[in-house]
């Protein structure tokens, strides 16, 4: 019964630490987007009908 109860603990481990690393993965990724875009922005005034594309397209998501 031990055994089986330290079966249960370790995958619920690795599914937290998968979750976490998703999260983390995904926060950092939508960090760099918003970054690349920024720098676009900032670069060319052109990039700010391509800025307010996306933000459309992220308020229909």
């Amino acid at each position: 019964a031990n055994n089986f109860l330290c079966n249960i603990c370790s995958s619920i481990l690795v599914i937290i630490l998968t979750v976490g690393v998703l999260i983390v993965c995904t926060t950092i990724g939508s960090t760099l987007h918003l970054a690349i875009i920024l720098k676009l922005h900032i670069s060319s005034n052109t990039s700010l009908l391509y800025l307010s594309s996306h933000l459309r397209f992220w308020a229909s998501c």
